[in-house]
C-alpha cells in the first residue's frame, strides 16, 4: 500500500523532519530539485535528445525553489544544453528558496548555458524547449491562477513538448484534485516524499500523469501512521484466496443473491454469475417468480429460488421465510440489484438485514430501501458486517450529501460516513474508494469509463460477495473485488474500447485477470 497524505499533513511531516531528525528543509529542497533533475535527464536519454533545450518555470514558493535547484543540477549533469529559467515573483521568496535564488543568480554570471528571465513572459516566447519543468505552484495552491501565473500556464500548455510537473501540476488542488482555472497538463509529475490526494482524484489525475514519488532522503512512513492508501497489485496478490488442491464446493462458500424485479432480470443474473465466476462454491439466486422463465433461460450454473411476487413484479414480503431458510445454508448475502423500491420489498430488505446474521453486500435498490435512521437502529455488531456499495447518487439519497460534493471530496466523505455508522463503504466512481469502520480509506487505481454503464455495479457486488464466500475478510473482499473489477475493465477496453465495453464482458474477462494476478 502506498500512503496518501493531505497537504497539511505533508507540511507537518516536513517540519517534523527538521525538528526531530535535524534534517534542514534546505536539504530537502536540494534533494527534491535533484530528483526532478534525474527525471528530466531520464526523458532526455529516452528521447535521444543530443542538445536539450529546457524551460523551467518557477513560482514564488518552495515549489519554485525546487525548480531552481533542478536548473543547477541540470547544468552539472549536462555538458551540452540550453536552460531558460523563468522566475515568476510577485512577492519575496521564502527563506530556503531565496538561498537557491541567490546561488543561481551568481551562477548565471559564469555559465552562458543558463538564461534567467524574471516576470517577463514575452522574452521567452521565441524559446522552443524540448522539455518544460513546471515549478509554479505546489500542492498547497487552492486558488484560481491569475495574472502572470495564468499567462505562464497558458504558454506551457500551448507549447508542444514534454512537460514535467514538480510535486503537482500547477493549478491542481493538492487535496481535492479540483482545477478551478487553467492547469498545466503534465506528461510526468515528480511528487515529493508521499502521494497527495489531488494526484489521484479527478480531474487532477488527468493533469498529473505518470506520477513518480521522489525520495528526499528520509522515510516518511516511519514518522506517522497513515490512514489513506493507494492499493497496489502486490497487495492484491498477497491477499488473494488460496485454493486447496482437495477443495470441494463447500470449501469455497455459498452466496445467496437476493435480486431482481420486473424489468431487472439482468441485474440479478450479472450479480449471480460474477459471484460464481470469481470462485464461490455455490451461488443461489432468490428472485420474484414472475421472472422464472427469463432467468431459467439465461443462467444454468446458479441455483434458482423463485419467490412470491408483488403486483409490481418485485419480491414480496411473503418470500421472507424461504429466504431465512436458505440463509441458514449460506455464507454471504448479496442484496439489492434490480429489487425496485416497492414498499413491500423495502420492508423485506429491512427485515432481512435486521434478522439474518450473515455478512451482506448491499447495492443499488438494497441501498435505496435504507435510511440513516434504519442504520442507526441496528446493533453495532450487525453494522460491522455490512458492505454498502453506492454510486454518488445512491450515497446522496441515503446520507443526504450532495452528489457533487461527494465527488469533490470522496476520500474524506467516505471516511467520515463509514466511521460514523461503523460500516464498510465502497463508493463507486473514478477512483473507487473504500472506507472502513475504523476510518481507514483505500483508493483503487484500476478502472475506466467503460464501467459507466448500468449493470457494472451488479457485477462488482457479485465479485465482492464471491470473495467473502471464499473466506476473505470484509476489507480484503472489497479490495479484491474493486481492484479486479477495474482490472477487467482495463483489459476489456483494449479490444472493446471504453464506448463498447459491456458488464457481461467483465464477467468473461475474470479468468484472464485472475490468471494475470496469480502469475505476476
Amino acid at each position: 500500500m502506498i500512503p496518501i497524505v493531505k497537504n497539511e499533513e505533508m507540511h507537518k511531516l516536513d517540519l517534523l523532519v527538521e525538528k526531530k531528525i535535524k534534517l534542514p528543509l534546505l536539504l530537502l529542497m536540494e534533494n527534491a530539485g535533484r530528483e526532478v533533475c534525474e527525471r528530466v535527464v531520464s526523458v532526455i536519454n529516452q528521447e535521444h535528445i543530443s542538445y536539450p533545450k529546457i524551460l523551467i518555470v518557477c513560482g514564488p514558493g518552495n515549489n519554485g525553489g525546487d525548480g531552481i535547484v533542478c536548473a543547477r543540477h541540470l547544468l552539472n549533469r549536462l555538458r551540452l544544453c540550453e536552460i531558460t529559467l523563468l522566475i515568476l515573483k510577485t512577492k519575496s521568496y521564502s527563506k530556503d528558496s531565496f538561498v537557491n535564488y541567490q546561488v543561481i543568480k551568481e551562477l548565471s554570471k559564469y555559465d552562458d548555458r543558463l538564461k534567467i528571465v524574471e516576470n517577463d513572459i514575452r522574452k521567452i516566447k521565441k524559446f522552443k524547449p524540448d522539455i518544460i519543468v513546471d515549478a509554479i505552484f505546489g500542492t498547497g495552491f487552492t486558488r484560481k491562477p491569475e495574472g502572470i501565473f495564468r499567462n505562464a500556464i497558458d504558454l506551457i500548455n500551448k507549447t508542444s513538448c514534454y512537460k514535467i510537473a514538480v510535486d503537482i501540476a500547477s493549478g491542481v488542488n493538492g487535496n481535492s484534485g479540483e482545477v478551478i482555472g487553467p492547469g498545466v497538463k503534465a506528461h510526468k509529475t515528480v511528487t515529493m516524499g508521499l502521494l497527495k490526494p489531488g494526484l489521484i482524484l479527478y480531474p487532477g489525475n488527468s493533469y498529473c500523469q505518470d506520477v513518480y514519488i521522489a525520495n528526499l532522503g528520509i522515510d516518511y512512513k516511519k514518522l506517522f501512521s497513515p490512514t489513506t492508501f493507494l492499493v497496489e497489485l502486490q497487495d492484491i496478490k498477497m491477499i488473494f484466496p488460496k485454493r486447496p488442491p482437495n477443495g470441494h464446493k463447500g470449501h469455497f462458500g455459498s452466496v445467496l443473491v437476493i435480486a431482481g424485479g420486473n424489468g431487472y432480470s439482468g441485474a440479478a443474473c450479472l450479480c449471480s454469475l460474477a459471484a460464481l465466476k470469481i470462485g464461490a462454491g455455490i451461488v443461489r439466486l432468490a428472485f420474484p417468480e414472475t421472472l422464472r422463465g427469463i432467468i431459467e433461460k439465461r443462467i444454468n450454473e446458479v441455483i434458482k429460488i423463485p419467490l412470491p411476487a408483488t403486483d409490481e413484479g418485485s419480491i414480496s414480503l411473503a418470500g421472507y421465510p424461504i429466504i431465512a431458510e436458505y440463509a441458514q445454508k449460506s455464507s454471504i448475502i448479496a442484496l439489492g440489484p434490480g429489487l425496485t423500491t416497492n414498499f413491500e420489498t423495502k420492508c423485506l430488505v429491512q427485515k432481512i438485514i435486521k434478522t439474518v446474521d450473515l455478512p451482506m453486500v448491499i447495492d443499488a435498490d438494497g441501498i435505496n430501501n435504507l435510511s440513516m435512521e434504519f442504520l442507526n437502529s441496528l446493533p453495532l455488531r450487525k453494522r460491522k458486517m455490512l458492505i454498502l456499495t453506492p454510486h454518488p447518487g445512491e450515497f446522496e439519497r441515503l446520507f443526504k450529501v450532495n452528489a457533487r460534493e461527494v465527488n469533490r471530496n470522496r476520500i474524506e466523505i467516505v471516511r467520515a460516513w463509514a466511521k460514523r455508522f461503523s460500516i464498510t463503504l465502497v463508493l463507486k466512481g473514478r477512483p473507487t474508494v473504500i472506507g472502513t469502520p475504523k476510518g481507514l480509506v483505500f483508493v483503487n487505481p484500476t478502472g475506466n469509463s467503460g464501467l459507466a454503464k448500468g449493470g457494472s455495479g451488479d457485477v462488482l457486488t457479485g465479485m465482492i460477495a464471491g470473495f467473502l464466500a471464499q473466506g476473505a475478510t470484509i476489507l480484503d473482499s472489497c479490495l479484491l473485488g474493486v481492484y479486479l473489477h477495474g482490472f477487467c475493465a482495463d483489459m476489456g477496453v483494449k479490444d472493446k474500447t471504453e464506448y463498447s465495453l459491456l458488464p457481461s464482458d467483465l464477467i468473461k474477462l475474470i479468468p484472464n485477470v485472475i490468471k494475470k494476478i496469480i502469475e505476476s
